[in-house]
């Protein structure tokens, strides 16, 4: 699968290569395929989000939450609106938690509000929530969404970690 492809299946190639090289832990590989697919003025948000992914895992952090914060702001277009949604939801995620690895509760708080509480990853960002009002000594704050989630499915794992929080 060395050889350019035509049109759109060469940016499928090129993203797929890219996630292999992730999958295989080289992310610095991983990030020179992107870069160039996600500068493009029509690059996919797929691109800008793995990107950002992949620098984060290479250690350019300022860089990869730069990438992830684009894909995390950017407005939903009438171009499969929910798919859109979803990644979206997913950069805030990563932002979030990262931010959280990072010790900055703050900024980890700021990136997970902007998760939708009925999207896929609405769970994992009431849990990350939690714990960033935690690091903040904000306990009653912390409650909130970790009692959210005591109402959702109990085999979730985000659940189970609020169960025991």
């Amino acid at each position: 699968v060395a050889a350019p492809l035509e049109g759109a299946l060469e940016e499928e190639r090129t993203l797929l290569a890219a996630r292999l090289r992730l999958a295989l832990g080289d992310p610095g590989s991983a990030a020179r395929l992107l870069a160039g697919l996600a500068e493009e003025a029509e690059g996919t948000p797929y691109a800008r989000y793995n990107l950002g992914v992949a620098l984060l895992q290479a250690g350019d952090g300022e860089a990869g939450r730069r990438w992830l914060d684009r894909v995390g702001t950017t407005p939903v277009t009438t171009l499969n609106p929910e798919e859109r949604r979803a990644l979206r939801d997913k950069a805030n995620l990563a932002l979030g938690y990262d931010a959280l690895k990072d010790g900055r509760a703050e900024m980890a708080r700021a990136s997970l509000e902007r998760v939708r509480l009925k999207g896929p990853y609405a769970s994992q960002a009431l849990l990350g929530f939690g714990w960033a009002a935690a690091a903040l000594k904000q306990p009653r704050d912390a409650l909130v969404p970790w009692q959210e989630l005591l109402a959702r499915d109990g085999s979730d794992p985000a659940v189970l970690e609020a169960r025991l929080a």
